[in-house]
């Protein structure tokens, strides 16, 4: 009985001492109000220029075009896409017989004819031998030495 008593003073006790310290210390509030902000001027923008990060890369070494030779390998290239017209005849005026497609192979059969301000050279696909005739020689790249 008398751990009852000495239990009950306790509790007692300690009620006492937290209603005394939540007076001293009062709970923060749950809601805290903020005000609007306030308006400000708009500041005047400049554009800045563009700016390209990183470092610049120097721009690969072109060789000279290696010349052609009869009996080489040619590439059709420097077409951007559009393909090299091949030509019954050396010349501007001559019929077009079929579109050599960029990176297309021929071998040179003959040339270089002057014709038109350009170099012509007879060309024939080494695959199939009915895909033959003339193109201008800047849009032939040589394969290999």
């Amino acid at each position: 009985m008398l751990g009852l008593i000495v239990l009950t003073a306790a509790l007692a006790l300690g009620r006492m001492r937290g209603a005394a310290w939540s007076a001293e210390h009062p709970a923060d509030p749950a809601l805290t109000v903020l005000p609007a902000p306030s308006p400000t001027a708009p500041v005047p923008m400049q554009p800045t220029p563009a700016v390209l990060a990183g470092p610049t890369v120097p721009p690969e070494p072109t060789l000279p075009p290696l010349p052609l030779t009869r009996g080489a390998l040619v590439a059709v290239a420097g077409t951007g896409g559009d393909g090299l017209r091949i030509r019954e005849q050396p010349g501007l005026n001559a019929p077009v017989k079929f579109l050599g497609l960029e990176s297309e192979v021929f071998q040179l059969l003959d040339g270089p004819v002057e014709q038109d301000g350009f170099s012509w050279w007879l060309l024939e696909n080494p695959y199939d031998a009915a895909k033959f005739g003339w193109a201008v020689g800047s849009f032939l790249r040589p394969l290999g030495p």
